[in-house]
């Protein structure tokens, strides 16, 4: 992680604050060991940090303060932990050492990176031409030579056998044709190296395809091409937005539809090819109700089914906001949603560490918070591939059909703001300059989840309203307004939205409607997130 110029002052809207812990000498001073950083890069950089945290321990007398709870332990050991950097990186001999280390312990992530597709290109016993191309090309993306290749392949085979192509035979091969034109050359067939972006998607989704997999990604797959995504140069965020595309093309076909069976070869026509029609509803609300139930997951997470509906996204009157705006007329297939928010003690089962970084007022039964939306789909993943489920964070549109039901309420008990002990919000408890002291939930921070039964959705989940920001699936857009069928917003983005307002909040951000959003690495002491599930089996 590089460091930024200026630091900004707020650790919420910069993620290297917390990197003087790191093992990497290198990533303590937010520096890359791959780019040989000079002496003088060393100091200025270690200067930056030790002034950033310097100007800092005020806080440690303002225990209560959210940006002293996140800096925490922080403000005491990062001087520490940075001039011990420092004085290791200066050493040129130290140095060294710590160059090799890093060097091989990155070849060996390389190394597992290439072994984990290999065992992915023979699962049918055999390892293609085509296949042991892409190992070579992979490799070479990788920083490894042909020979290290060869030599993985040959150990792969010794403990898992399988046919190798390039063992057999080829045949006699055409001879060239001579180019139509003189001085026009061959048609060369050499790929084109990943240079951008664009060509890192393409290469991605390639290698992806040349897998063969059939079904859907296991967790493991996922990792892994996530990984090669990253290999390839795109950021993480990137990386898991394609793998996640492609995950939902194994299930549903390209357009989000449930794949169909191939059709026969039509004559070629020079026509536009329209978009593929959004698929329908195959089961009537009876048929849904009474083939699918609610469970409960091996976390104790209680999992409500809402079946597949209509309803109006977004809203116009007063006291929306624009991004709220236009209204969506929106078609949703039925999925699973968790009654309450993930908790504490449910998210410690993925995560036992994050029992330090708790709310200093919050037990088990408390939402989880200071999570990042990254936490939160790893989270996910986690339990996916615990439960052999599709567990994922819910789209914008989910999320909202799920807090206000099919008749457009402005929250999740109904129209009327005025109704006392139905949600968590910045009222007489609190003490911002916005709280609203007409109403007293009785919690100055956050409540337990469910503390409040009578602001249930009409669905039945809790704490829709209040309590804890939720992140949801979404990078953040204007809406568009229209007809829309299982709508999961832009493709790409640097913000991801968060839903249902905060202890912290007025109690017009808990409206259904209303929309917050920061980068995917925001963490902050009113923010977690709950989770969806798809009915199908994986």
């Amino acid at each position: 992680m590089s460091l930024p110029n200026p630091i900004p002052d707020d650790p919420r809207k910069w993620e290297g604050w917390n990197q003087y812990r790191s093992s990497n000498y290198y990533d303590r001073l937010c520096l890359d060991w791959r780019q040989s950083p000079s002496n003088a890069q060393i100091e200025d950089h270690c200067r930056q940090l030790l002034v950033w945290w310097q100007k800092k321990l005020p806080l440690k007398n303002q225990p209560s303060n959210p940006i002293a709870q996140m800096l925490r332990s922080g403000l005491d050991e990062a001087p520490l932990y940075l001039t011990e950097a420092r004085s290791k990186l200066l050493e040129e001999k130290g140095r060294a050492e710590i160059d090799n280390q890093l060097r091989e312990l990155h070849s060996e992530e390389q190394i597992k990176e290439i072994r984990k597709y290999l065992l992915f290109s023979i699962s049918s016993g055999r390892l293609s031409r085509e296949s042991q191309t892409s190992l070579y090309q992979f490799g070479h993306d990788l920083g490894l030579s042909e020979a290290t290749v060869d030599a993985l392949i040959e150990q792969v085979r010794t403990e898992t056998p399988f046919e190798l192509d390039s063992e057999t035979p080829l045949a006699e091969p055409e001879p060239e044709p001579e180019p139509s034109h003189p001085g026009v050359p061959p048609r060369q067939t050499q790929r084109i190296p990943v240079t951008d972006d664009a060509s890192a998607t393409e290469e991605l989704l390639r290698l992806m395809r040349m897998a063969n997999i059939e079904d859907n990604l296991s967790y493991e797959q996922q990792q892994t091409f996530i990984g090669m995504g990253q290999s390839l140069g795109l950021g993480e965020e990137e990386a898991e937005r394609i793998v996640e595309q492609f995950a939902d093309e194994l299930i549903f076909g390209p357009s989000g539809a449930p794949s169909a069976p191939p059709k026969k070869t039509a004559k070629t026509s020079t026509k536009p090819i329209k978009e593929p029609a959004a698929p329908k509803i195959e089961l009537t609300r009876a048929e849904e109700l009474s083939r699918f139930t609610s469970f409960k997951s091996s976390i104790g997470c209680e999992m409500l089914f809402i079946p597949s509906g209509e309803f109006t996204m977004g809203a116009k009157e007063a006291p929306a906001a624009e991004h709220e705006k236009p209204l969506s007329n929106v078609k949703l297939t039925r999925y699973y949603f968790s009654r309450l928010p993930i908790t504490n003690a449910q998210y410690e089962q993925f995560d036992p560490s994050h029992k330090s970084k708790r709310a200093p007022w919050a037990d088990d039964e408390h939402p989880v918070v200071y999570v990042s939306h990254q936490d939160a789909v790893k989270f996910c993943q986690w339990l996916s591939k615990q439960e052999k489920r599709r567990y994922r964070l819910p789209t914008e549109a989910e999320w909202e059909f799920a807090a206000r039901g099919e008749d457009g309420r402005m929250f999740p008990w109904g129209n009327d703001p005025s109704l006392d002990l139905v949600c968590n919000f910045a009222d007489a408890q609190s003490s911002f300059a916005w709280s609203d002291r007409r109403f007293d939930c009785g919690f100055a921070q956050t409540s337990p989840v469910g503390s409040f039964p009578r602001g249930a959705s009409p669905f039945g989940p809790l704490d829709m309203a209040g309590n804890i920001n939720e992140w949801v699936h979404d990078y953040f857009d204007t809406y568009k307004g229209g007809d829309q069928r299982n709508p999961k917003g832009p493709n790409g983005g640097t913000r991801r939205v968060y839903r249902g307002g905060s202890w912290r909040t007025r109690l017009t951000s808990c409206r259904t409607t209303a929309r917050a959003f920061n980068t995917p690495d925001y963490q902050f002491n009113d923010l977690g997130f709950r989770i969806a599930c798809d009915c199908e089996p994986v």
